[in-house]
């Protein structure tokens, strides 16, 4: 396998960067590189700290998409690997990531994210559905030969197929996805290399990041995997996850959320398009 680069975009996450970058270091050889990418001070100086094998980038705060282009643009190996950092990796997730990639064919890897969050309370159930619902129709999709949507917490690409981004852009990991695909190459699934995340714990971070991500990646990428009809036939399978009485109730939440959530998107990305920057920090994952 050659050389990798691996980019952790990052923002106003000091208190989390180290340990996104101690579940990286431990994994790669000699020629390898990790490449931290931030607007602000904090975050950087805390991954200096870490380790002098650590490169840093300071980016003009206009958002992931731009830190992304910065980011890509100075990598100097042929893989790159995608992370984010407030999460951290397993031990092993690098190894079983590149595996996909000795097939020519293969473009682009997705990780699994695994949240930290307990199931049992609201958020933390809601967070144990949605990535099992998505970790199904990944092995489906993977199974028929479908194309699939790779997740931002955890990829691996190959460089000579990275399109920049706009900065408009939405739901960059199914854009990217998508892209690659249209190229001609396989997105592929590597579901033993686990991302651990910390997932929201209130409505109102929920409701930022899950406009943002599932919106963009319907209404900029057109993914089949984000739709509301690709959700509702994981219905049957969703109900297997339901242990308890209070499980049954917060699962019947998670769907009316769900039902909210995509007539926000309607009204706002497909009636109203607008332009605006629609990222906006959630709190309660960094921590």
């Amino acid at each position: 396998m050659s050389s990798i680069s691996v980019i952790v975009t990052a923002a106003n996450e000091e208190k989390t960067i180290s340990k996104a970058i101690r579940s990286i270091l431990s994994q790669l050889n000699k020629n390898d590189e990790l490449i931290v990418v931030a607007p602000d001070d904090p975050t950087l100086a805390s991954a200096k700290k870490v380790s002098s094998r650590v490169k840093t980038i300071r980016d003009k705060g206009e958002g992931k998409p731009s830190a992304l282009n910065l980011a890509v643009e100075q990598t100097k190996n042929k893989i790159l690997v995608l992370t984010d950092g407030d999460v951290y990796v397993d031990k092993k997730a690098l190894k079983h990531l590149f595996s996909p990639l000795k097939d020519k064919k293969t473009g682009i890897v997705s990780g699994q994210p695994v949240p930290t969050n307990s199931k049992n309370n609201l958020y933390g159930f809601w967070a144990h559905l949605a990535t099992q619902i998505a970790h199904q129709q990944r092995l489906q999709r993977l199974k028929t030969g479908l194309p699939l949507d790779c997740s931002g917490y955890l990829l691996a690409f190959r460089k000579k197929l990275f399109t920049p981004f706009s900065k408009n852009t939405l739901g960059e990991d199914s854009l990217l996805s998508q892209n690659i695909n249209s190229q001609g190459y396989q997105t592929q699934y590597a579901p033993q290399a686990k991302v651990y995340v910390k997932y929201h714990t209130n409505l109102i971070d929920c409701l930022k990041q899950k406009f943002r991500s599932v919106g963009g990646a319907t209404v900029q990428s057109r993914s089949s995997m984000r739709g509301p009809l690709s959700e509702i036939a994981q219905i049957p399978f969703t109900l297997k996850l339901i242990k308890t009485l209070p499980q049954f109730f917060y699962w019947l939440s998670a769907f009316f959320f769900r039902f909210c959530l995509w007539i926000l998107i309607f009204i706002n990305l497909k009636l109203r398009k607008p332009t605006l920057k629609l990222w906006s920090r959630t709190e309660s994952t960094k921590n």
